[in-house]
């Protein structure tokens, strides 16, 4: 996530601060302090909305790919019944793209969930979210793509390989 997002909207909260929030008496610790909250509490949804959109697109890649791999049961043979084979091979590696893109997207999140959770404060010092339950959703979410992902490739494998007819799906 862009970082620099954020950071562009800063000076406007700061003039928000300054000019709604902090009256004439409060001390300049006390103002530098409700701009950290705020800085912080900015940061902390952003990084809540990003990560849920994620994964709400990797559940939706991930079926996208499961409902094109049993697409290739119907389709090919009912109305390709010559190119069958090409046409189940074409569908399959489609659907195995999809799947790794997925993939990349649930194994960048990791990533980025990693690094919030080393260089940000926002996260240590906060007793509502607890990260290492985010740690272990997307390790499962990794561990079951990477399974679904050797089954389409063995199943496209055993395929393309053998003329025999072999699905597991």
């Amino acid at each position: 996530m862009d970082n620099n997002i954020i950071d562009n909207n800063m000076n406007d909260i700061d003039n928000m601060v300054s000019d709604n929030m902090v009256s004439d008496n409060m001390v300049s610790d006390n103002n530098t302090n409700i701009k950290k909250n705020i800085k912080g509490s900015i940061k902390l949804q952003t990084f809540i909305m990003y990560y849920n959109t994620i994964i709400r697109n990797v559940g939706l890649y991930t079926s996208i790919s499961v409902a094109l791999f049993t697409l290739t049961k119907i389709i090919p043979e009912n109305y390709f019944y010559k190119k069958s084979r090409i046409i189940k091979t074409f569908i399959r590696i489609l659907s195995i793209l999809i799947l790794l893109l997925a993939l990349y997207m649930c194994f960048n999140l990791f990533l980025e969930v990693n690094n919030m959770k080393k260089n940000s404060d926002i996260f240590q010092n906060n007793s509502f979210i607890n990260i290492n339950s985010w740690y272990i959703i997307l390790i499962l979410i990794l561990f079951i793509l990477s399974i679904f992902l050797f089954i389409c490739i063995f199943v496209t494998y055993k395929h393309f390989v053998n003329k025999n007819k072999f699905t597991i799906l």
